[in-house]
């Protein structure tokens, strides 16, 4: 699967997770919120398109460098473009 243009993929730094801590619980089904029970092992992906955060994989660690994916959400504004699977 080739990525799109202008499409970036990242592990969020901590600076970042500081900011989604800020954004609207219903509009980003409730991130913001898990954020505070947020592990360092556990991992959270963010997907940019053209430097605008279009969606997210929340990964939990269980074991080691073993993960459950806990949860992936693109934003509505973005969905249908193929995110979520460049996520997973």
């Amino acid at each position: 699967m080739n990525k799109p243009d202008k499409v970036e993929i990242s592990i969020a730094s901590s600076e970042q997770i500081e900011q989604i801590k800020n954004f609207d619980n219903d509009e980003w089904q409730f991130l913001p919120k898990r954020l505070y029970n947020m592990r360092q092992s556990d991992l959270l992906i963010l997907l940019h398109k053209n430097n605008i955060f279009a969606g997210y994989l929340e990964a939990v660690c269980h074991y080691k460098n073993y993960y459950n994916i806990r949860n992936i959400f693109v934003h509505e504004i973005f969905r249908g473009n193929g995110f979520g699977s460049l996520l997973t």
